[in-house]
């Protein structure tokens, strides 16, 4: 059984989405749930390994985990709160277009 891959040009077809019986999109829940254990685990490691300027820490303050520490926060910082701002700017669309454009916010 030989295999085609993308290479020899054969499109390859996204997967389709999957919705619950209730309708929500399933990929969107699985994004919040990992961004809201992520925000759990940052702000443990503030705490914990003694990074940022928190009001309480606890735990070892040596240079392991405090290099850790700091690379972990340093790298959810980059994207997380981003990745949470992109998942709910996903649904503006379907209101807006559902009312049109006159029912919307005026800005500026």
């Amino acid at each position: 059984m030989a295999s085609v891959g993308v290479g020899a040009g054969v499109a390859a077809e996204a997967a389709p989405v999957v919705r619950a019986a209730t309708g929500r999109l399933l990929f969107i829940d699985n994004i919040r749930v990992f961004l809201t254990v992520l925000v759990i685990m940052h702000h443990l490691t503030i705490t914990y390994a003694g990074t940022g300027s928190w009001y309480y820490l606890e735990g070892r303050q040596d240079h392991v985990v405090d290099g850790l520490g700091s690379w972990f926060c340093a790298v959810n910082q980059s994207y997380f709160m981003g990745l949470f701002l992109l998942v709910s700017a996903y649904f503006i669309p379907a209101p807006t277009t559902a009312r049109g454009p006159a029912a919307s916010p005026k800005t500026g």
